[in-house]
């Protein structure tokens, strides 16, 4: 088989498992997972696999793995960056994520995901100023607008912004200057 054939069967093999977690079947999808041959386990789409299947368990400390696997073979894919933040943040290292958003963020400044997430993480670690700041930056780089202030409304870690504040989220996007 060559490696043109290798990269479609690998394709094929993460779209089932993807396939299996969208339908909300983990059992099958780590079934799967496993049944993956050695030379696949270090494809960034093979890693990206796990870390998901992690993220659904709630298995925070592999989430942190799998994300810097990530970052190691796709050091320039910001969404591998957004991952390992997130998993810090998930394993309870809420500084470090916040630490390494903002480091990402000077490579990455576009990355809409990375500054909203910031936003969380500064949330969680009572920095409200600097929470207020990145969701302001984030708004405006964000593609979507709309997606963007109902997924922020909806954040469960923005609540105890809105409770410092004393508004909702929804009024937080009517009051605060975001052009």
């Amino acid at each position: 088989m060559d490696s043109r054939e290798k990269k479609l069967l690998l394709k094929h093999k993460i779209s089932s498992i993807w396939g299996w977690l969208e339908l909300g079947d983990l059992g099958s999808a780590e079934e799967e997972a496993a049944s993956l041959q050695f030379d696949e386990l270090s494809q960034p789409e093979s890693i990206d696999i796990f870390y998901e299947i992690s993220r659904k368990k709630k298995s925070w400390t592999d989430c942190v793995h799998y994300g810097e696997e990530l970052t190691r073979v796709s050091p320039t894919d910001p969404g591998t960056w957004v991952r390992l933040c997130n998993a810090l943040f998930w394993n309870g290292q809420a500084e470090m994520a916040r630490d390494l958003a903002t480091q990402k963020i000077k490579e990455f400044p576009e990355e809409w995901d990375l500054v909203y997430n910031l936003a969380c993480y500064q949330t969680k670690l009572e920095s409200f100023d600097s929470a207020i700041e990145a969701l302001q930056k984030a708004a405006q780089i964000s593609p979507n607008r709309e997606y963007f202030e109902r997924q922020a409304v909806l954040d469960q870690d923005l609540e105890p912004l809105w409770e410092h504040l004393g508004i909702t989220g929804d009024q937080f996007f009517k009051t605060f200057d975001i052009v």
